[in-house]
């Protein structure tokens, strides 16, 4: 499968900020440019330029996840154990939940 880059004009003050919040957050630029996004969408305030662009997003990162599925079901094919699943953060202004590898 090949990946499709998408380019997106912002403002020079929005990509500041979102890549402030990004390495703040320590979570990739894409990820707050989208979480941002949605978030517009949500208020009703997301333009024309936006909803294609969120869709754009959203169809890469919805092939990202299909990738990694099949990843996975082929490691599982092959005989090896599937990768612990992490839990989804309910706020996405948190990074994800660190796995417990102690034994309890």
């Amino acid at each position: 499968m090949s990946v499709q880059a998408v380019t997106l004009n912002l403002p020079d003050t929005v990509y500041q900020r979102a890549k402030q919040a990004a390495d703040a957050l320590n979570r990739p630029l894409e990820d707050v440019i989208v979480n941002s996004l949605l978030d517009q969408q949500g208020r009703g305030e997301l333009d024309e330029s936006g909803r294609r662009e969120l869709k754009a997003l959203l169809a890469e990162c919805g092939r990202h996840v299909l990738r990694r599925a099949e990843a996975v079901a082929l490691l599982i094919a092959r005989g090896h154990s599937a990768p612990q699943l992490l839990p989804i953060p309910t706020d996405h202004r948190l990074k994800p939940a660190q796995p417990n590898l102690s034994n309890k």
